[in-house]
Formats: C-alpha cells, sequence, structure tokens
C-alpha cells in the first residue's frame, strides 16, 4: 500500500472511530462512515468492506499500540510501577476521551460477533499486568504477593469501568478515585489525577 493509500486508510478509520465512539455498532451502516468521510462509498469498498471488519481493525490496532507503549517503556528499563501507572491511567483516560469503542465493542460481541476477541484482549491484558507485577515485585518496586491474582483483579476493575462508563454510571472523578485507590494497593503512585480529572 502506497503512502496516499495508507493515508487515506487511516483517515477512513479515525472518521469511522468518531461514528462508532457516538453511535456504538449496531445502527453505524457503511453509508453513515461514508458521510463521516465525505468520499465516496466505491472508495470506502477499495479499503473497506464491512462495519464489522473497520470495528474489528480499529480494536486490533488499539491493542496492538497500547501492546506496543508497554513493550518499549519495558526496553527503555522504565519501573513496572511507572508502566502500570502509565498503562492503567491513559486505559481509564480513554474512556472518557469522547472515542472510547467500548459501546461500540459489547453492542459487536453481544449481537452475535467475534466473541474471541473479547475473551483474547481481556486474557492478552491480563498476562501483560501479571507480567509487569511479577517483575515489579521481584525489583521491591511495588508490593504484590499474588501478580496472577492482582492481574485478574485489575482486568475486573478495568472492564467494570469500561462497562460503567458506556452506561454513563461512572463520572471521571470516580474512575480516578477508583484507578488511584488499585493501584495504591500494590504500593504505585497513581498518575496525575488531574490528567484524567479535567
Amino acid at each position: 500500500m502506497g503512502q496516499k493509500s495508507e493515508e487515506k486508510r487511516r483517515y477512513i478509520l479515525e472518521k469511522a472511530r468518531g461514528v462508532f465512539a457516538a453511535r456504538g455498532y449496531r445502527s453505524v451502516t457503511m453509508a453513515d462512515i461514508v458521510e463521516a468521510c465525505g468520499i465516496s462509498r466505491g472508495g470506502l469498498y477499495l479499503y473497506f468492506h464491512s462495519t464489522e471488519e473497520i470495528l474489528l481493525t480499529l480494536l486490533r490496532e488499539q491493542e496492538e499500540q497500547e501492546s506496543d507503549l508497554v513493550s518499549e517503556a519495558v526496553r527503555e528499563r522504565t519501573s513496572s510501577a511507572e508502566i502500570l501507572s502509565r498503562c492503567l491511567g491513559q486505559k481509564v483516560e480513554d474512556l472518557f476521551s469522547g472515542k472510547a469503542l467500548c459501546a461500540a465493542e459489547y453492542e459487536y460481541v453481544f449481537a452475535g460477533g467475534e466473541d474471541d476477541f473479547l475473551r483474547e484482549r481481556t486474557a492478552s491484558m491480563q498476562r501483560t499486568l501479571e507480567y509487569l507485577l511479577r517483575v515489579g515485585s521481584r525489583r521491591g518496586e511495588l508490593s504484590c504477593k499474588d501478580p496472577a491474582a492482582s492481574a485478574r483483579t485489575l482486568v475486573l476493575a478495568l472492564e467494570g469501568m469500561r462497562i460503567l462508563s458506556c452506561t454513563g454510571r461512572l463520572s471521571r472523578e470516580a474512575a480516578a478515585r477508583d484507578l488511584a485507590d488499585l493501584l495504591g494497593s500494590l504500593g504505585i503512585q497513581p498518575p496525575a489525577l488531574d490528567r484524567i480529572n479535567r
């Protein structure tokens, strides 16, 4: 794919992200994405064949970006506590960014979509968190007696926050407090709350 094609693909994905974030999954059509992008229907179909393909591309790319950020921080020898603080802080912050895909992801899965994605996303997150907790505990950077159990707890808490944020039952302030409590229980300094509390 040439540079112009890749730029167009990125443009379509960014516009589609806004549509899915605002409307969920079930009610979004290819015509909605065509309208948001200001391109022809044929122009959209050169890159994507369905709303499902677009949503799954967005979700997979989001997971890859998060994984790359963690890998880069590990390579730079950033402490596990700092990586966890940044990573979890960013996940919570993203819930209130106006571009969160939580509702679209859950609608897709519960409408009979590819539920392997949701399972793999949470399993991957749990493996990453467990790894960081093990390394951080071994280095004495944090206090965690059972990294596997703590990773499961963090994943469940984050999923709960995602669901509550989708339904409008979680405020930015409550999310910041909950994140601070979770990280504090591991001896980790939470990210600056004003970043999440804007």
